[in-house]
């Protein structure tokens, strides 16, 4: 396993204007990452596979077995782009690169942005590519934060939640009802298809960072996800193609 992991020791705020960072996303959207599809007509039960802490040999078989690649993960990048904006603090994901050069490369883009990266691990996957848990923040408390959360053993499920929904940039009310301090809708799902009070922005055929709404503030919690997701078109649009 190769240890990728230069952090710098403070994130310099980006100055170079508006186009020049719309460029650097431009950059990171065409960077050659690809996303694992799960092979039709299998039942997968990934979590109970990954709750017996399998070996990277056999994490290597099961995705071998269980999945192909596509090129291209937009929900992934599309949180980069966000904390980039400065829509969240911090995001950790699975991304698979060609290999260990391209890890490399991408972590270097990314910090070019003032963005700290840690590679948590990175194992050979599928057809030879590399896959990695990397996290990203725009500090260092934020960082260590995120690894805290993903990492350590978790005890208090609702103080996770709370705190991994404010790093992600979700609204206070939406974090309270998701962990039923407040009313929410009666799914998660409702708050995304309820077309009724929610009808689909044209503007916007595509929409990332979902997060569940409260029942007595979800008016303003539904603008406050598009106006993101606006924000977010405006830096990459690529995404919303």
């Amino acid at each position: 396993m190769k240890n990728f992991n230069v952090v710098p020791s403070t994130t310099e705020s980006v100055e170079d204007g508006k186009e020049k960072l719309k460029e650097k996303i431009r950059e990171i959207l065409n960077f050659p990452i690809y996303r694992t599809v799960e092979k039709p007509n299998i039942e997968i039960d990934t979590r109970k596979f990954f709750d017996t802490n399998p070996s990277e040999e056999e994490i290597k078989r099961f995705f071998e077995q269980n999945y192909y690649l596509e090129k291209g993960d937009k929900h992934s990048l599309a949180q980069l782009c966000l904390l980039i904006i400065g829509e969240q603090q911090a995001y950790d994901g699975d991304f698979i690169f060609e290999d260990y050069v391209a890890v490399r490369e991408f972590v270097n883009l990314v910090e070019s942005l003032g963005i700290l990266v840690h590679v948590q691990n990175s194992i050979e996957l599928l057809l030879g590519r590399i896959g990695a848990h990397i996290f990203f923040a725009r500090s260092q408390e934020d960082l260590k934060k995120m690894k805290s959360l993903i990492l350590d053993e978790i005890t208090d499920y609702d103080a996770y939640h709370k705190e991994y929904g404010r790093l992600m940039g979700f609204p206070e009310t939406a974090i309270k009802a998701f962990v039923g301090e407040s009313e929410r809708f009666s799914s998660p799902e409702d708050s995304l298809i309820n077309k009724d009070k929610f009808p689909q922005d044209t503007n916007l055929p595509n929409t990332y960072g979902h997060f569940v709404y409260s029942k007595d503030h979800a008016d303003e919690e539904h603008a406050y996800f598009i106006e993101r997701n606006r924000k977010l078109k405006e830096y990459a649009s690529e995404l919303f193609e």
